[in-house]
């Protein structure tokens, strides 16, 4: 029985993703799935986030850098605000903005599995993810290392 497929740095890109989205909607034993380096871009991400949206199993994806952008976080925005099984995303270093990145924050509202999403390395500006502070607290959101934020993003709160 597959649980774990990992098929980092294989250069499957948009088609490969396509014909692996086939793959994600029927299988009932894959939990782990790692696509890091794959030249992946928004089209291949839309074919994964679809079979997301039928897989009842997948619990931890990979997407750590490719090319998805801001259209393609888009696409798993959607897919995580009903999702109710994925707990780990990396998204890292994938040209997502300010603009994609708040729409994945914005997901998480309506999302409780999930509980951690990566996203350093991308176009996301501190001062943007200082602002998700208050609402990302119950997830571990890996989006910048500490010192690319202003001092005052990380102080201690623990005294309210």
């Amino acid at each position: 029985m597959l649980a774990t497929l990992n098929l980092e740095r294989n250069k499957i890109g948009d088609f490969g993703a396509q014909c692996l989205a086939d793959v994600l909607r029927k299988s009932k034993t894959i939990t782990t799935l790692n696509l890091q380096s794959n030249q992946i871009g928004q089209d291949g991400v839309r074919y994964i986030s679809d079979a997301l949206e039928h897989n009842p199993i997948l619990v931890t994806l990979d997407l750590g850098y490719n090319q998805i952008g801001d259209i393609g976080a888009q696409y798993l925005a959607d897919v995580l605000k009903n999702n109710k099984i994925l707990t780990k995303l990396n998204l890292n270093v994938n040209q997502i903005g300010d603009d994609g990145a708040q729409q994945l924050v914005f997901a998480l509202s309506e999302n409780t599995t999930l509980l951690t999403l990566a996203l350093i390395g991308n176009n996301i500006t501190p001062q943007q993810m200082c602002d998700w502070e208050d609402e990302v607290e119950r997830i571990e959101l890996y989006a910048h290392y500490p010192s690319d934020c202003s001092p005052d993003c990380y102080t201690d709160s623990g005294s309210d």
